[in-house]
């Protein structure tokens, strides 16, 4: 061999260094993987492995390829850097991997490295002593590679035994890991003999069947090696089943334990307990470990012949005392061994927070039960069979029946037929628990056989072993909500309707060369033709730059890609977007469009037609508004039932405190040292009063003297004091209507809806400013009324209040009207100014509207109902004002004994017999009193017991036929008063009222009703 020359090519070697070059590769992505999967066991040195088997390759392959010996000989001692690594990370990663690895230390670590270390020093220092490689040379074999013949040295012999006993070591550990899998984890088994016996494998071949190669395998063997741990890591989760696991898992599950475990003998004494058994007797300073389990759980709750038995026991007992006190739940099991019992184990689970959620839960069921008789909201529970067991009043009321008569029931007898089978699935679904919870929508049937639709949520009941015994329904009424609804339905079918009737335009898109093709049709939609454009084709660019609305471009282009793009034969989509015209109008389009492809699959046409569909939008977008003033309107009405329950009780409260201050005003010398307090009583009642009236305004509730008038008359004279209230920093501008329309309204009312826009005018112009107030009449079509509630077309008479002040932003109109809203600071105003205005003007029969913009002011306009009939003219016996006394009989019924008190002291004060009653059940009683028939029945409306003032009223009257009767009340929403306005023939006084009003009005009903005070004019409405 020693007449062969050096080689001028690294090409000689070159399959073999590709190969190794590819191994390399593969081992150095393993290193990065086990890196990232560092927190597996032996991952970190599986890491250090597969980059020494990386370094190995490398190097070989650049032996192999470099020309000259010198060349070979300096990457051949490269590869001892990963040559001498792998037997030691091998070693490590095994026992790391078999759980071993906690009982080396730093120093054993270091003497383990000393051998590779110390080879690798004489490996690079070898030309000195020759101790690894006595001599070197070129050698060749027929067709194969150049290799390099190393003659080795002593020290090679000892670091070879010291590396294959690192390996064998390592491979005996991981064998008998393997060995140990149980059943399950066969493939990993497999997988991990795999992986060791590979090296050998290829360091065999290599050294006994290759040896005339000069190539060494074991490189590509740790390849394969790294491979299959890869995946045995990876895919079949590689388990480190190390024998000291067991034990040492058993320990900590004992040490971390929330439970206490106790372990005793045979005599009962402790002795073995774990941290939590120590912390939950410590919190009593007692060691348990040595005390007798007898005293140590003494208590009236605890017997020590219970842990005693062959069987398992369980008891609860307490610890502790007061709000330190715990509830135990105590697991007793025998401990034995083949000769008999030993002890006994006593397992301590803390249960005194389930003690507390159970009393919590008695507390919900005690408010489940007071929810369920007071709610307004129906509940029913039902069995599992769907009959009802239980029924709320309100579930009853909606329904017209008894509880009783619905706990006869199926809930196939009180839904809806066509509803039946639907709802029947759904609840046996529930049930079955198919369904998490049940929501639906489905009508009842009610008693007397109308059907009500309602919206049912329900949900399982579970017994305590978590099987279903029922459910619980809860129910609530939506009768008007799916009117609504179908009203919607309704116009939602007209406008389909309508859709199927419109023009479609047509166009087609050649995908290859990106051109549309279009009709005459197509660009009269867009306002053109197609001698403007050009002819009928065009680039899709063009199309998108001249007709698609700048912000929808990009979007369109997407769509348009998207369809050429795809796989899908049956391909369609339809896309809305914005167009522009021609002529700069923006129109709104839906595109309806699908592709065609040839018989290779490929798109070869888009083609589709688009629709003007800017009506239905503008629909749409209506419908959304007419739904939001529906929900504004139910919001106003049920504020209004709230206001008017609240007036009630409070007008009477008023009406005491004002009469009683009244009275005593009229006995006291106004130079007494009390009279000003007294007299501060009754202003501030006063001042109640009108809260209560704006109250009683804004919901709609107060009762309108309606007169036929003109509101030029009613703003001329209001000009003198908008003058003095405004001030001198705002300019006050009229335009009123000469031949100005008449509108029946309450004047007074009218007065206080003008005062309040002007006042919220000059509010907006802090540094002045000009307000304008104009009258006209006009005529509002079906558009306007659609957009607000209640109103119907017709002719009106318009009041508008213009200021030039701040203005308002979209989200301030839209809560401008809501009651106790306002943009003032706290203290500054109530927020009832403007709900009052609108409250006092729709219950007049009109609306109201606001315009206004940040910066340019703001516009008010009232549009009140225009009528034929003259204007009213007030008698002077109207406005007649001194209050007589009398000396009729007088029957007061009166529920509010302050109020009735009052008034029984205001009457008999003025001379007049009065006798009382309290209810309706206290008439007959009064009446035996007054000793003969009355002359006057003064009544409250709302009273207690079933039987209101109307129906006395009408009892009596049929009693005695000569009877007066003058109502009063301070909510109208009752029998008398309806849509704001007295029956015809009632006399009425509201709270709260004066000692004059009272008498004047009584005076005046007595006398024929023609007489009335002005405390009257100003409490009653």
């Amino acid at each position: 061999m020693a007449g062969l020359s050096p080689f001028s090519s690294w090409s000689a070697g070159s399959p073999y260094a590709l190969a190794l070059g590819l191994a390399a590769l593969f081992s150095l992505l393993l290193a990065v993987v086990g890196w990232r999967w560092r927190g597996r066991p032996g991952a970190p040195y599986f890491t250090l492995m597969m980059g020494a088997a990386a370094l190995w390759a490398l190097l070989y392959s650049f032996e192999l390829m470099a020309p000259t010996s010198g060349g070979k000989m300096f990457w051949a001692k490269g590869e001892y850097l990963g040559i001498v690594t792998i037997p030691v990370a091998w070693f490590l990663f095994a026992r790391s991997h078999t759980g071993a690895i906690n009982r080396l230390n730093w120093r054993t670590l270091a003497m383990l490295c000393a051998v590779p270390v110390f080879t690798l020093g004489l490996v690079i220092s070898n030309g000195w002593h020759l101790l690894v490689w006595s001599s070197w040379y070129l050698g060749h074999s027929g067709p194969h590679p150049v290799g390099l013949i190393l003659v080795h040295g002593p020290w090679f012999w000892i670091h070879v035994a010291y590396s294959y006993t690192l390996l064998a070591a390592g491979s005996v550990m991981l064998l008998r890991t393997a060995l140990r899998y149980p059943r399950p984890y066969l493939i990993q088994a497999l997988l991990l003999f795999v992986a060791v016996l590979a090296p050998w494998v290829g360091n065999g071949l290599s050294t006994f069947w290759l040896n005339g190669t000069w190539i060494d395998v074991t490189p590509f063997a740790f390849s394969v090696t790294g491979i299959v741990l890869f995946l045995a890591m990876s895919r079949r989760q590689l388990l480190s089943l190390s024998p000291v696991l067991l034990p040492i898992a058993r320990t900590q599950v004992l040490e971390k334990m929330n439970d206490g475990i106790l372990v005793l003998d045979m005599e009962g004494r402790v002795v073995s307990a774990n941290p939590a058994a120590r912390s939950i007797f410590g919190q009593h300073g007692v060691n348990p470990v040595g005390g007798l389990i007898r005293e140590l759980l003494a208590g009236p709750s605890f017997d020590y012949g219970l842990t005693v038995g062959p069987d398992d026991r369980r008891f609860e007992t307490s610890l502790g005392e007061g709000s330190e006190r715990r509830h135990f739940d105590i697991v007793s099991s025998p401990l034995s061994l083949r000769r008999g019992g030993v002890g006994t184990l006593l397992v301590l689970r803390d249960i005194t927070e389930r003690e507390r959620a159970e009393m919590a839960l008695r507390s919900s069921e005690e408010r489940f039960r007071t929810i369920f008789e007071q709610g307004s909201v129906g509940i029913a529970v039902l069995d599992t069979n769907q009959r009802v067991l239980r029924a709320n009043p309100a579930f009853c009321s909606m329904l017209g029946y008894g509880e009783a008569e619905l706990t006869e029931l199926h809930l196939s007898q009180i839904t809806a037929r066509d509803d039946l089978e639907r709802s029947m699935s759904e609840s046996r679904a529930l049930v079955r628990g198919e369904l998490p919870v049940l929501e639906i929508d489905k009508r009842y049937l009610r008693k007397n056989g109308e059907l009500v639709w309602a919206h049912v949520s329900g949900a399982v009941l579970r017994g305590q072993d978590g099987t279903p015994v029922g459910t619980l329904a809860m129910v609530q009424d939506i009768s008007e909500r799916k009117q609504a609804e179908e009203a919607l339905r309704t116009s939602q079918a007209q406008l389909e309707s309508a859709m199927e009737l419109a023009d479609l335009v047509n166009w087609e898109m050649d995908v290859e060369t990106g051109v549309f093709t279009f009709n005459d049709r197509f660009y009269a939609l867009y306002g053109t033709n197609a001698a403007l454009e050009g002819g009928y084709q065009m680039p899709a660019e063009v199309y998108a730059k001249t007709f698609v609305h700048p912000d929808e471009q990009q979007v369109v282009v997407e769509e348009v890609a998207k369809a050429m793009q795809t796989t899908d034969p049956n391909y369609r989509a339809n896309l809305e977007h914005r167009i522009v015209r021609r002529d700069g109008s923006i129109r709104h389009v839906v595109v309806r469009y699908g592709i065609t492809k040839d018989e290779q699959g490929r798109t070869v046409k888009t083609q589709g037609a688009n629709q003007d569909i800017t009506d239905r939008k503008r629909t749409e977008e209506a419908l959304l508004a007419a739904e939001e003033q529906l929900r504004q309107a139910h919001k106003m009405e049920a504020v209004g039932q709230l206001a008017g329950g609240i007036a009630h009780d409070f007008n009477n409260l008023l009406t005491s405190i004002i009469g009683n201050s009244s009275l005593v005003l009229s006995s006291m010398d106004p130079e007494e040292p009390n009279y000003e307090l007294v007299n501060d009583v009754k202003e501030v009642g006063e001042r109640a009063a009108g809260l209560t009236k704006q109250i009683l305004a804004f919901s709609r509730r107060q009762i309108l003297r309606p007169q036929t008038v003109c509101l030029n008359e009613i703003v001329t004279g209001l000009k003198p004091l908008l003058l003095r209230t405004l001030g001198e920093d705002i300019n006050l501008h009229f335009l009123l209507s000469s031949d100005l329309a008449q509108t029946e309204v309450d004047p007074h009312q009218t007065e206080q809806v003008l005062v309040n826009l002007a006042l919220n005018a000059r509010d907006a112009m802090p540094d002045g400013g000009h307000l304008t107030i104009e009258t006209a009449n006009t005529m509002l079509d079906r558009v306007y009324c659609d957009h607000h509630q209640g109103i119907e077309p017709g002719r009106y008479v318009m009041l508008a209040v213009t200021d030039t002040g701040c203005g308002m932003e979209a989200e301030t109109r839209s809560h401008i009207f809501e009651p106790f809203f306002t943009t003032k600071e706290v203290g500054k105003g109530t927020g009832l100014g403007l709900s009052m205005v609108f409250g006092i003007v729709r219950q007049s029969g009109g609306s109201i509207s606001v315009y206004s913009e940040p910066g340019r002011g703001s516009t008010f306009k009232v549009y009140l109902p225009a009528v034929e009939s003259p204007a009213s003219v007030e008698s002077a016996s109207e406005r007649e004002q001194e209050a007589a006394r009398g000396s009729e009989t007088i029957l007061t019924v009166e529920d509010e004994s302050s109020v009735r008190d009052l008034v029984g002291r205001i009457l008999v004060g003025a001379g007049y017999h009065v006798v009382q009653a309290g209810s309706a059940g206290g008439v007959d009683v009064a009446l035996v009193e007054a000793k003969g028939p009355p002359d006057l029945l003064l009544t409250d409306i709302v009273l207690p017991g079933g039987v209101n003032g109307s129906e006395i009223a009408e009892m009596l009257v049929e009693r005695y036929p000569d009877l007066k009767v003058l109502y009063m009340s301070g909510y109208t929403r009752n029998s008398v008063v309806h849509d704001g306005r007295l029956d015809e023939g009632i006399e009425f006084l509201e709270k709260p009222f004066t000692p004059e009003a009272l008498l004047g009005k009584v005076r005046a009903v007595l006398d024929g009703g023609a007489r009335q005070t002005p405390e009257a004019a100003t409490f009653i409405a």
